[in-house]
């Protein structure tokens, strides 16, 4: 009657384990219950209907206790091989010790325990304690399952209360968990983190490439000279740059967060980062004098828990890596073909600019690869695709031959566009050019051209 009543103080609870004898005692005690209330009919359908969620959840914790994720109860969809499957896993042990779903309910904890004392012998009761004031108060109302879901700092604080472990030994194993964990995070940061800053750039460079094109349409239409046109879209530049900087937050190596307003010490100096340089530098308007510091390195400062909300203008650094070329930003220089960079592959290199393209070939008509383009990607020229096919074709990778056509970005009129062909198993004949029509189903691929 124990686990059956348990069940029901269980009632919604999907975490956890149960063993054989909680499950099928409330299994049996249910049978046996609704059997009896069928002579009320009123009171066996509130029964039933009552009974739904205590019976699905101690099915999927029954589950559990064997190893096995809670959606196995769908097998039993299955007739007969699913139905004598699921009674196999209902059946069977349940895992000794932790699983992925906690430690074995309670009921299992008796047989545990006697398995320990005919391993350790009768000393395996007789520790003695060194605090035990709160024994006893330690597991009213806790549940295996509440337990099983406790972070292992609340263990060890619990075991402590129980007198399993002195406060030496509390504080040395919290201290462990909490140098593990800040070892995981700060690896977890080093994997990514000559990346941290790429989602800033590429919203900034969105931003730019909309922003600028009403001062390219007044250059256009020769409403203001070359120099005013350059000189208005380096200070478009810096103001999206200073707009984003606000925006920008990123954990550093060390485990605490950087962003604009941030108060940190460097030594016996004292200020609030005012600029973002990069992933490494940042700039400090200084408490003393309010005067900007040269940049600082982010290995060197500490911050002092205080944020400062109204941080005045400032001149951005010419080397912050908003306002930095491709070429500076991503080390261009040390491209070469194959590499990876940014979502592609590259595929050519020169003195002027670097090409890639991004995954593999897509088959559609012109329109619909026309919609696949943004702001990076684009449908390349002929002279483009050739290089790309070569490129493909010495590495071995997928290209499409004779009778395909790969689509290029040179149309002829509304209807029609120029698309390449490549001749079948023969890498050293050059490629043609053919005119299709727009409308036929033919390859084509995504290239980023970035200028030197």
């Amino acid at each position: 009657m124990k686990h059956y009543i348990n069940a029901f103080v269980n009632y919604a609870n999907f975490s956890g384990r149960a063993t054989i004898s909680q499950y099928w005692t409330f299994y049996l005690l249910s049978v046996l219950f609704g059997t009896l209330s069928w002579f009320i009919p009123p009171i066996a359908i509130v029964y039933i209907l009552f009974q739904i969620i205590p019976s699905t959840s101690i099915l999927v914790r029954r589950l559990h206790d064997t190893g096995h994720s809670g959606a196995y109860i769908f097998i039993g969809v299955i007739p007969i091989i699913g139905w004598i499957w699921l009674l196999i896993l209902l059946l069977k042990e349940g895992d000794v010790g932790e699983n992925n779903y906690g430690m074995p309910s309670s009921s299992s904890n008796s047989n545990t325990n006697t398995k320990h004392e005919e391993e350790f012998g009768s000393n395996y009761k007789s520790k003695t304690y060194t605090n035990t004031n709160n024994v006893g108060l330690i597991d009213d109302h806790v549940s295996s399952n509440d337990i099983s879901q406790l972070s292992p700092i609340e263990k060890i604080e619990r075991q402590y209360e129980k007198g399993i472990f002195t406060e030496k030994e509390k504080e040395d194993l919290i201290s462990n968990v909490l140098n593990e964990k800040q070892n995981e995070e700060i690896e977890k940061i080093k994997e990514n983190y000559n990346n941290v800053l790429d989602t800033y750039r590429d919203v900034f460079l969105e931003m730019y490439t909309v922003e600028c094109i009403e001062i390219e349409d007044l250059y256009k239409q020769e409403i203001i000279d070359e120099k005013t046109f350059k000189s208005k879209l380096n200070l478009l530049k810096t103001n999206i740059a200073k707009r984003i900087q606000k925006e920008i937050k990123f954990k550093t190596i060390k485990g605490f967060e950087i962003f604009i307003g941030l108060e940190v010490k460097n030594e016996n100096l004292h200020g609030v980062i005012v600029e973002i340089i990069n992933s490494k530098k940042v700039c400090v308007q200084l408490n003393f004098d309010q005067k900007f510091s040269k940049p600082w390195s982010i290995d060197h400062i500490t911050p002092n828990g205080k944020v400062k909300t109204d941080v005045g203008d400032w001149e951005l650094d010419e080397n912050n890596f908003l306002l930095q070329s491709d070429f500076d930003y991503y080390g261009l220089v040390n491209l070469k073909l194959g590499d990876s960079y940014k979502e592609g592959v590259v595929f050519f290199v020169s003195k002027e600019e670097v090409k890639t393209y991004r995954n593999s070939f897509i088959k559609s008509d012109f329109k619909t690869l026309k919609t696949k383009e943004d702001n990076i990607w684009k449908i390349p020229d002929v002279e483009s695709v050739k290089k790309c096919v070569k490129h493909l074709n010495n590495q071995g990778e997928f290209v499409p031959k004779i009778p395909e056509y790969i689509w290029t970005s040179e149309k002829l009129d509304s209807s029609s566009t120029k698309c390449v062909q490549v001749a079948y198993n023969d890498n050293h004949t050059p490629p043609t050019t053919i005119i299709v029509s727009d409308n036929r189903h033919q390859y084509g691929i995504l290239v980023q051209t970035i200028k030197i």
